[in-house]
C-alpha cells in the first residue's frame, strides 16, 4: 500500500499549505488492480480517509 500511502500524504500536505486562494474541487479517476474484496476495502478506506 505504499503508493496509496504516498498519495494520501500528498493530498494531506497540499490541503494544509497556506494559500490565500482556494482551488476548486477536481474530479479524478484512479485505476487500481484489485484481486479480492479485502483489497477493494483497503483502497476505498485509503481514498475515503
Amino acid at each position: 500500500m505504499g503508493a496509496l500511502y504516498c498519495l494520501s500524504n500528498f493530498c494531506t500536505l497540499s490541503t494544509t499549505s497556506t494559500r490565500t486562494k482556494r482551488r476548486s474541487m477536481q474530479t479524478v479517476e484512479i485505476k487500481v488492480k484489485m484481486d479480492c474484496d479485502g483489497c477493494e476495502r483497503k483502497v476505498k478506506n485509503a481514498v475515503k480517509n
